[in-house]
């Protein structure tokens, strides 16, 4: 009698790899063969019972879409042997011939030191040389860069870096930004010769070559006056520049006299109460805590403005100075300056400040172009 359909799954066959076995996924329809099979199920079991969940017990077959039919089978006698110990010690063989010879090469020269052969590897340098990765310049912003804002003044840094070729170092992110950091801004339309930046190289630098090249990409109205590198554990930058030595020049047609007299008053008052435009309100702020020291010298006012939050501009200074010297008419004596100018920045000092990366004494009674 010959039974028709097809046959359950109860009987189990072997793999084509060994150590995992499968189970048949046919199943009977009791009217003969319907042409369609099962996917098998995935219910594999190595030889040590466990089932397979990680790549070490993986079976090292791979099937087709039929039950117990295997496309490719990768015996154990089939697989790449492990390299042998001679094929293994080849290597540290010829190593050891390579670093034989170099010492055989060294006891024959022994004045030639280890020193001596990462100082041929590397370009010459004077020993004087000062090398770092982190330094800290001062430069001058006159001209017409006078009227470039904080934003397009880290564009010029970056552009003139990149024309150096040297290896400024880049911020982590999705916008990565060289690593420049300016401690205070310069308000729009004022010089200065005392402005300061801290750069942060991708490797160390020689730092005199550097500021060479740096000076030669920049565009007129920027250089480079003096450049240190940072020691480890040095302070912050920030606070280095306690106090700025700010110039106001006036026009050549400027009373002297109503300079004098105006920087006398401003000297003698206790309170100096100026308007701040904030918003959309107007404040009081008392200017004279923050002015350190000033002078008159002809048509030019030199004042040492001390830090603050927010910080006394040279705009705000004439402003006190031109309220305490009205005209009969009720007009203000003193004209509109004709450049505001930045001399210095460091530490508030007697008649000065002392800079902040040299530690010279900047004069205030010194008028004129630093």
């Amino acid at each position: 009698m010959t039974r028709r359909g097809t046959r359950r799954a109860s009987a189990t066959r072997p793999r084509c790899s060994r150590g995992s076995i499968s189970t048949a996924g046919s199943s009977a329809t009791g009217c003969g063969p319907t042409g369609r099979r099962r996917w098998p199920s995935a219910s594999w079991a190595t030889a040590g019972g466990s089932p397979a969940t990680t790549a070490a017990s993986a079976p090292a077959s791979i099937s087709s879409t039929k039950p117990v039919i295997c496309r490719l089978s990768v015996p154990a006698s089939a697989r790449p042997a492990p390299p042998s110990a001679a094929a293994a010690a080849a290597v540290p063989v010829a190593a050891t011939l390579s670093s034989a010879g170099s010492d055989a090469g060294a006891a024959q020269s022994p004045s030639r030191s280890s020193s001596d052969a990462v100082a041929a590897r590397s370009p010459s340098r004077s020993s004087s040389e000062a090398v770092a990765a982190r330094i800290r310049v001062r430069y001058a912003k006159t001209g017409k860069l006078r009227f470039i804002s904080a934003i397009d003044l880290g564009r010029l840094w970056e552009r003139a870096l990149r024309k150096a070729g040297l290896p400024i170092a880049y911020s982590e992110g999705f916008s990565p930004h060289p690593k420049i950091s300016f401690p205070d801004a310069l308000p729009v339309g004022c010089a200065s010769t005392g402005e300061y930046a801290e750069l942060t190289f991708a490797a160390p630098v020689a730092v005199d070559a550097a500021i060479r090249d740096l000076n030669a990409a920049f565009v007129d109205g920027c250089e480079v006056w003096q450049a240190v590198p940072v020691v480890h554990g040095a302070p912050r930058l920030s606070t280095l520049l306690a106090a700025s030595l700010w110039q106001i020049d006036y026009p050549s047609d400027t009373d002297p006299c109503d300079v004098d007299a105006a920087v006398a008053a401003l000297r003698a008052a206790q309170r100096v109460v100026i308007a701040r435009h904030r918003k959309s309100e107007t404040v009081e702020a008392d200017l004279r805590p923050f002015v350190h020291d000033l002078v008159g010298s002809g048509t030019c006012v030199r004042a040492v403005l001390l830090r603050s939050e927010p910080p006394v501009r040279a705009g705000e200074l004439h402003a006190a100075l031109a309220a305490f010297r009205p005209d009969a008419a009720g007009r203000q004596a003193l004209p509109e300056p004709t450049r505001f100018t930045r001399v210095a920045q460091g530490a508030p000092a007697e008649n000065g400040v002392d800079e902040a990366l040299s530690g010279a004494r900047v004069a205030l009674g010194a008028s004129g172009d630093p």
